[in-house]
Order: C-alpha cells, then structure tokens, then sequence
C-alpha cells in the first residue's frame, strides 16, 4: 500500500493578498485507473456553516460534480450520477461502453466548505516616509537640487475585506469496497472567487483518475 500525504501550506504574497493549500492524499498502490471507463458518484454530503458575514456556495456538490464530470471526459471516462447515467456525448464512448464490461469504481464527495466571507476592517492611518526634492546650495554657491526622507502619515478608509473557501474531498472505491484513492485538497485565498480554485482542485483529481 502507498499513502501520500502532502501538506502544502503556502503562504503566497499577491497583490490581492494571501493564499493557503493543503492537500492530503491516498492511493493504493496495487491499483491502477488506466482502464476505468465509468465512475460512479454513490454518496455525498455538503457543509452547513453558517454566519453573518459568510456567504455559502450554493448547490456546492452540484458545482463539484459539474466539474468533475467535464475533466473526467476528456480522459475518456464517464461520470454516473444516482440513477441518471451522464454519458459522455461522444458516441463513440456510448458505443463502447454499451458493448464492454468496463471496470467501474464507487466515488463519494465531501465538501467540507465553499464560498466567501468578509470582514470589516476599520479605518486607519499609516506613516510613510518619501523622498522629497528641495533647492539647496553647493560649496560654491549654486543652486542644486537635493533629495531628503520625509515622513507622512496617510490615511485609509475603512473597507470590507473578502476571503474565500474551497474545501472538498474525494473517496474512491473499488466495486468489492476497498477504497483505492482519496484525497482531501483545502485552499483558501483573498477574494470572492472560490470557483478558480474548486475548478483546479475537480482537474487535479481528473488527473489522477487517469493513471
């Protein structure tokens, strides 16, 4: 058996601000997705976090597997969900799949949190120093410009200030039970847009799926 942990806690400085990952995952070292053609959503669960200032997404899971379903096609596999079989429209994959016996595994997905909350930051004031030019005279008497540090204070108005989540887990298993594959990816960063980030994390585990 192989288990990957990966704990990637990544403080990144944009200009909108920071940005956090982490990421635990699984995968069964006897066990290969090479040849799965169908996978299979079996279970769900979505988060109730509440708050004043916090915004859920809605129908998070639906946003997952709307994903989910879009990367997985391109690897030539198909996401099933509940009783609906959403097959890929390339009639090509129908034809096969209606013809083999494809290897099929279980998914579950858990999303522990997505969307954004804000939070007020009040006014306040900053002192600065700048450079700031002056007439002046040299040893022989001549004007000359000089440059000298000086400090200032500027002021900021109070503003609201966005944080938002992508918090989402995948658990795999093979049709006798025994998981194969995990993996739980949380990121958070500064803004509003957490479908950027719930969109590479869907890609990432597309990815995986393929192997």
């Amino acid at each position: 058996m192989k288990k990957i942990l990966v704990l990637a806690l990544a403080l990144l400085m944009f200009a909108m601000g920071t940005a956090c990952a982490e990421k635990t995952k699984y995968e069964a070292e006897d066990y290969t997705f090479k040849n799965v053609k169908i996978v299979k959503l079996v279970g769900s669960t979505e988060p109730a976090i509440t708050g004043e200032n916090y915004y859920p997404a809605v129908a998070p899971v639906d946003k997952v597997v709307n994903y989910v379903r879009a990367d997985l096609g391109k690897y030539g596999k198909v996401l099933q969900t509940g009783s609906q079989n959403t097959m890929n429209t390339d009639n090509r994959l129908n034809k096969y799949l209606k013809n083999k016996v494809s290897p099929t595994v279980n998914l579950t997905i858990n999303v522990y949190k997505m969307g954004y909350d804000k939070t007020w930051k009040a006014p306040w004031d900053e002192t600065v120093t700048k450079q700031e030019k002056r007439v002046a005279k040299d040893e022989h008497g001549n004007d000359v410009i000089v440059e000298e540090p000086v400090q200032e204070t500027v002021h900021h108005d109070g503003e609201w200030e966005y944080h938002c989540y992508a918090d989402v887990e995948f658990l795999v298993k093979d049709t006798k039970g025994k998981m194969v594959y995990s993996v739980r990816d949380s990121r958070d960063r500064a803004g509003q847009d957490y479908d950027g980030m719930l969109g590479r994390i869907c890609k990432d585990f597309a990815k995986d799926m393929r192997n």
